[in-house]
């Protein structure tokens, strides 16, 4: 049931929500942020990731070109434009600097 029930999902790590934290003080996400987002693909990316499921379906493979065929896919589906996406080097970075990471999701549709 668990494996029918589950996806593995690109996810905001820690580090990545203490990232977004640092930029928005105590006061959680405002303007100022959103402000920040349109000029800086890494901050959209990890807002997205924070607040959205991003799948990765179909791949018994996590590689690059499946998690930013992922990340395609969501801005299609939740903004319905490709072009506001990050670029790939945006999510090497993201990798890279620890803030962007997978998560098991299991679906319970019981709920």
């Amino acid at each position: 049931y668990v494996d029918e029930a589950s996806v593995i999902c690109i996810a905001c790590t820690a580090k990545g929500n203490k990232y977004l934290k640092e930029l928005t003080g105590e006061h959680g996400l405002d303007t100022v942020v959103l402000e920040i987002a349109k000029a800086n693909p890494l901050v959209d990316l990890l807002l997205v990731a924070e607040d959205t499921y991003i799948p990765i379906y179909g791949t018994s493979v996590i590689d690059i070109d499946s998690m930013y065929d992922a990340i395609i896919r969501t801005y299609v589906d939740e903004f319905e434009s490709p072009d506001d996406a990050p670029s790939r080097d945006i999510l090497i970075s993201a990798i890279t600097e620890g803030y962007i990471g997978i998560q098991k999701v299991i679906w319970d549709e019981t709920v």
